[in-house]
């Protein structure tokens, strides 16, 4: 019954609902959010709404009311013909779009207008400046043509907001496996000395060693204890490696005692295996 002013109550707000509730002859639309303006409703609308009119002047009623729906809309809201002319801008949309009325009324929109809820497009505002939008479309009778109303919402920051905390996850998962690669190598070096110590101290038990022997074990002993001390060290300092200000110095370098040494730790596992290392070293190297 026309004759009776309805009010509508949603919990939330949505740009469809409160449309069809226009349309199909709501005198106003409320959200939870605005009970606390229901008494001054009630009173607008048994002030205004006229008991007497006509079907044609309940029409006129119900489009005035949708643009002052859409007019005091916190969302963007465009209405556009079905060419994508530009017909209505809210406030709301011409301070998101930094333009006037004479800039979009009569205008073509410049991006498509389809039927949807939540979808995402991209306005561009400046030449070095892309607003993203939330954007929800429904089809409408507007001045009697069919036509297109837009809900814009700037979800500019919040994509931001997504695009940083999925980098902070990248970085996060980076530093992840760099630590269990940090740690495997770690590992491997710190068990490397290791093995010529165990190797040559079992020998040395043994006692079956010439003289020759028993000092070159002590050697080897000695500079692998050494290592590992050496490699001790660096992770106590390990630190300046996490802040980054890990410090290389490049010196000269005996890079035949380097390889001496290296097959000193190999060795004995070769040996076991029945590998035989040889090697042609060029002492001025």
């Amino acid at each position: 019954n026309t004759s009776i002013p309805l009010l509508v109550i949603k919990g939330e707000s949505s740009i469809p609902a409160a449309v069809k509730a226009i349309k199909t002859g709501a005198t106003d639309y409320l959200t939870a959010q605005a009970l606390a303006e229901l008494p001054a409703k009630i009173t607008q609308a048994l002030n205004n709404f006229d008991y007497l009119c006509l079907q044609s002047q309940c029409a006129d009623h119900t489009e005035q009311q949708l643009q002052k729906l859409i007019t005091e809309n916190a969302d963007g809201i465009i209405v556009v013909n079905e060419h994508g002319i530009v017909q209505f801008v809210n406030p709301a949309a011409l301070e998101l779009l930094g333009k006037s009325n004479a800039d979009l009324i009569g205008e073509s929109l410049g991006f498509p207008a389809v039927n949807g809820d939540f979808l995402e497009v991209d306005i561009p505002i400046r030449p070095s400046n892309v607003l993203v939008a939330q954007m929800r479309v429904s089809q409408i009778k507007w001045q009697n043509a069919d036509a297109f109303i837009l809900s814009l919402r700037d979800i500019t920051q919040l994509k931001q907001a997504e695009a940083e905390r999925a980098k902070l996850l990248q970085e996060a998962q980076a530093a992840n496996k760099a630590k269990d690669e940090f740690l495997a190598v770690l590992s491997h070096e710190l068990r490397t000395p290791l093995n010529p110590i165990v190797g040559w101290s079992q020998m040395l038990a043994g006692g079956n060693l010439s003289e020759a022997q028993v000092k070159r074990g002590a050697e080897v002993i000695q500079r692998n204890a050494m290592l590992q001390t050496k490699l001790i060290e660096d992770i106590l300092d390990i630190s300046r490696i996490i802040r980054g200000k890990l410090e290389l110095d490049a010196v000269p370098l005996d890079l035949v005692r380097v390889i001496d040494s290296a097959l000193d730790t190999v060795n004995l596992a070769a040996q076991a295996k029945s590998i035989e290392i040889v090697t042609q070293l060029n002492d001025d190297v």
